[in-house]
């Protein structure tokens, strides 16, 4: 067991159960017993088959006469280190915040400010390049005002302005710092603090970077490797090459400024087996405090090119070898839903704290729907730019709220619920019903990457291999290993 905090114990009632439930995690040893999490009380717990056994008779409730001498000792320390309820204690549970009947005032807004792009990447979600529309000012500055009233009439102070697209954002120079000093201007009035963010493909006009570096609180550049790969998988929107170069050179503009920004990877079929190769060669060309790697997802434009899902278990073996090149160059390397520090009734804010709006002035709850081409489109529209305003739909975005916030059955003994929360909505909705399904894939993913990352947190080292190959049924945590992915 894990050392208790020092202090005084508290008096330990005749009933014994404690706050919250266990769940069990594959040890690094696997002919050990697995490691007993408490999730909700941060703590990991290693105990020998007796001990993980006791824990799991406190979970329903023991009285404590019936406690053997050694049994007791460790109830002692399970008490010192406040993990049992005492008899008017509620257990412990994270509270979710339901939709409710009433006005949605999200204060964080995702802008796309144009369809245009100077890249053709084989698998884009939005069919960037495709056409060529741009914002209106009519719509940006009404998407301002809503969220900066919003945060006046619920007594936030800061609102959330997020630079994204359908396209490459930074071909909007002028209507991006047209949408900056128009929301600094109306915060300062409100006495609001604007916080701006961008995603951008990092092709970004010459002499833009220092504006971008001091006005933009963070950037997320994608860039998928070397420059073989990066011109194989995100070349020129006209056929000739030169996306590496132009990429790379943002990458030494944003570190000879001192940027703060992270990089975001792709990971295909082509480069599956590569992941650690490739962590190690952006932590060496760039000074970015994250990289965040995700397999690519089979919507928008990788349906029409044909692409393939990744090998999962490829990917998860890569990602976790990564994870040592990372840690020894100080860089945060992520994959959504497995942050041990994040615990959460929802993957993301859907339905709750923010909306986008695209550059012809529809309303949506995720940049990956937005499209009018998405299938998605519709389940998870939010509201309308009407009358020359935005409009936001209270009922969509309870009903989106209220789904993400459905523990499906696959998740109600995952001891990863709390970090995943059922995973992506939106990526769950091209299965099927998005609040009941599950991807088996991701699922593994998310179970093995967020084991390595939890283990490590806690002390005992990053796990050298998965706790089990990859099946259908592994994905949940209780299938027999295999070496093929289904």
């Amino acid at each position: 067991m894990m050392p208790a905090a020092p202090g005084k114990a508290p008096p330990m009632p005749s009933h014994l159960r404690l706050r919250e439930r266990i769940f069990e995690v594959p040890h690094h040893d696997a002919a050990a017993p697995p490691l007993a999490y408490l999730p909700l009380s941060g703590v990991l717990l290693e105990l020998d088959a007796a001990g993980l056994a006791l824990l799991g008779r406190l979970e329903a409730g023991v009285d404590a006469a019936q406690l053997a001498p050694e049994e007791r000792r460790v109830v002692e320390q399970v008490a010192e280190m406040e993990l049992l309820r005492l008899d008017d204690q509620r257990a412990l549970a994270l509270e979710p915040e339901p939709g409710e009947d009433g006005p949605f005032r999200p204060c964080h807004v995702t802008l796309f400010l144009t369809a245009r792009c100077n890249l053709r990447c084989g698998y884009c979600y939005a069919h960037g390049g495709s056409s060529s529309g741009s914002m209106s000012w009519e719509v940006a500055r009404s998407a301002l005002d809503t969220v900066i009233g919003n945060a006046v009439a619920t007594g936030e102070r800061e609102v959330s302005i997020i630079f994204h697209g359908g396209g490459e954002p930074t071909l909007a120079m002028p209507m991006m710092e047209r949408c900056v000093d128009y929301a600094r201007q109306r915060c300062a009035e409100e006495r609001l603090e604007p916080v701006f963010s961008l995603g951008t493909n990092g092709v970004v006009p010459a002499g833009s970077e220092e504006w971008l570096v001091r006005q933009m609180s963070s950037v997320t550049l994608s860039i998928d490797g070397t420059p073989q790969i990066q011109e194989g998988q995100r070349p020129r929107r006209d056929g000739q090459p030169g996306s590496a170069a132009a990429v790379l050179g943002t990458v030494e503009r944003f570190d000879a400024l001192g940027a703060e920004y992270g990089l975001r990877v792709t990971v295909t079929r082509q480069t599956e087996d590569r992941v650690p190769e490739l962590v190690e060669y952006l932590c060496d060309i760039s000074r970015a405090s994250m990289i965040q790697l995700e397999p690519v997802e089979l919507s928008g434009r990788a349906l029409s090119a044909g692409y393939e899902p990744v090998n999962v278990q490829r990917f998860v073996d890569g990602y976790i070898e990564a994870m040592t090149t990372a840690a020894e160059h100080g860089v945060e390397l992520r994959f959504g839903g497995t942050d041990p520090d994040r615990l959460t009734d929802q993957y993301c804010s859907i339905g709750k704290g923010g909306f986008v709006v695209t550059e012809l002035g529809a309303v949506g709850s995720c940049y990956e729907t937005a499209s009018p081409r998405d299938p998605r489109n519709d389940h998870f529209s939010l509201g309308q730019f009407v009358d020359g305003k935005v409009e936001l739909w209270p009922a969509s975005a309870r009903r989106l709220r209220n789904e993400a916030l459905e523990v499906k059955q696959a998740c109600r003994g995952c001891w990863a619920r709390y970090s995943c929360a059922g995973d992506c909505h939106a990526k769950m909705a091209r299965l099927g019903q998005p609040w009941t399904v599950v991807d088996p894939h991701r699922c593994y993913a998310i179970r093995e990457i967020a084991r390595a990352k939890l283990l490590d947190h806690y002390g005992f080292g990053l796990p050298q291999t998965p706790s089990c190959r990859f099946t259908a049924t592994a994905a949940t945590g209780s299938g027999e290993e295999s070496d093929e992915q289904e």
